[in-house]
């Protein structure tokens, strides 16, 4: 009995003395998505700033250059004020406790906050140079998107010297990697390549990068046909002693298969050595001398004679004939082996 007249005098007892009533479920929490009264909360805390710190991001926070004291959640809060940008790569800046105050005034105006600084407060940032082995691991893995008639393959790579870089923590691109080689792919004498480095900040919240010119030595390679059995001169060139290899660039070397038909060596060919156009001559389908057919067409009306050719050629190619018929010399094209064709007004 006594236990439920307590109960009553709690509910009735504000009316009664003038106070706004409340609720029995507000007293047990129990009514959902009302406000909750807010009171205004001040903590105090103490930052302990250091005379010179060192900055490795683009940005300066709080906690690069002072310590806390006090209140956990007021610390948390303070070391996570943005006081702006880090100076560049291997410059310095400076601070006083005034710029401090005006930051935390900004941020947290009802807190009670102290400062332990010195009269200057210097920041200086990290620099690092760029990595010449790092960009060059970039390179070789691209490479093969240059491969086509030739092959090409890194020699060295020279990136500029300096500190540059906050940190280690960047990531490698090459944003006009198709431009910088385009002229090496039709010219590949050109060794010496300046190609565009991009290096990206990969730390979290940082859009920071900038951009470097790397020197790129390459060494350009060509498939073309090598003697794998030695040949003399004069002889009909053997496909079977001659196999195609990837070799350093040169000119006029022959490239295809093709162009091994037919051929007689005009050098005496050595294992190893890179053939050349000009190291063969076509072995002609008439011989200067040889009896030949010829197809004469004349209005219209075609006839087979014999003659006889007065100079060598290769079919297409057009030489002197001298018909058995009448023994005279005529112009003939070449249409095949032993065979030409005459045309006649």
């Amino acid at each position: 009995m006594a236990v439920r007249f307590f109960i009553l005098l709690l509910i009735f007892a504000p009316a009664a003395w003038g106070a706004e009533p409340v609720p029995v479920s507000a007293l047990y929490g129990q009514v959902k998505g009302a406000a909750q009264p807010t009171l205004p909360l001040t903590l105090e805390s103490t930052l302990i700033v250091q005379e010179q710190s060192e900055i490795k991001r683009a940005r300066v926070y709080m906690q690069d250059i002072a310590r806390c004291q006090g209140s956990v959640l007021l610390c948390r809060d303070l070391l996570a004020i943005d006081l702006g940008t880090s100076p560049k790569a291997g410059q310095e800046k400076s601070f006083t406790e005034a710029d401090l105050r005006k930051a935390i005034d900004l941020e947290l105006p009802q807190q009670k906050v102290s400062i332990e600084a010195p009269q200057r407060i210097r920041l200086l940032a990290t620099a690092l140079p760029v990595d010449p082995a790092r960009v060059r691991e970039q390179v070789e893995a691209r490479l093969p998107e240059l491969d086509g008639p030739y092959r090409f393959t890194l020699s060295n790579v020279r990136v500029p010297v300096g500190l540059r870089l906050r940190h280690d923590n960047y990531r490698i691109d090459f944003p006009s990697w198709a431009q910088d080689f385009s002229f090496i792919r039709q010219n590949p004498r050109r060794a010496l390549v300046n190609v565009l480095v991009r290096l990206i900040d990969q730390e979290p919240g940082s859009s920071e990068q900038f951009d470097v010119t790397a020197q790129v030595t390459l060494r350009a390679e060509v498939q073309a046909a090598v003697v794998v059995k030695a040949m003399e001169r004069g002889q009909l060139l053997n496909p079977d002693a001659v196999a195609f290899q990837w070799v350093p660039y040169q000119e006029n070397v022959v490239r295809d298969a093709a162009s091994l038909e037919k051929q007689i060596l005009r050098v005496t060919a050595r294992p190893g050595q890179v053939l050349r156009i000009y190291d063969l001559i076509r072995d002609p389908d008439v011989k200067r001398g040889e009896r030949v057919e010829a197809s004469v067409v004349s209005a219209g009306v075609k006839m087979n004679s014999a003659a006889q050719a007065m100079e060598s050629a290769a079919i297409g190619q057009r030489i002197r004939v001298q018909l058995d018929t009448t023994k005279r010399q005529v112009m003939a094209t070449v249409i095949g082996p032993s065979k030409v064709e005459v045309h006649m007004p």
